[in-house]
């Protein structure tokens, strides 16, 4: 996503005299394009799942890289995916209760 004409369409609606013009506005959309840049370096197969129930050993098989999450949407728990990406391995990370 290219945010360059979105910010500066808002800088030029900032008064000239506004203090925090020069300083604070450069590093507010600075934030956006971090993150935009930190999304597109994420790799593709790094997932976030979610389901009813807890995953079984078929969840994201082939699909899922080390480090993906899958949420528990029934009983409120995260897992995280330790195994490969052919055979996923699902760890309990968190309860919400």
């Amino acid at each position: 996503m290219n945010r360059h004409p979105r910010n500066q369409s808002l800088l030029a609606a900032i008064s000239e005299t506004n203090p925090f013009r020069e300083t604070l506005v450069p590093a507010f959309f600075g934030i956006g394009n971090a993150y935009d840049r930190d999304i597109e370096d994420m790799p593709a197969d790094l997932m976030h799942l979610y389901g009813a129930g807890a995953p079984s050993a078929a969840t994201g098989a082939n699909q899922t890289a080390i480090g993906s999450l899958y949420t528990d949407i029934v009983n409120a728990q995260i897992y995280l995916q330790g195994g490969t990406k052919a055979v996923p391995v699902w760890k309990l990370l968190t309860r919400a209760a």
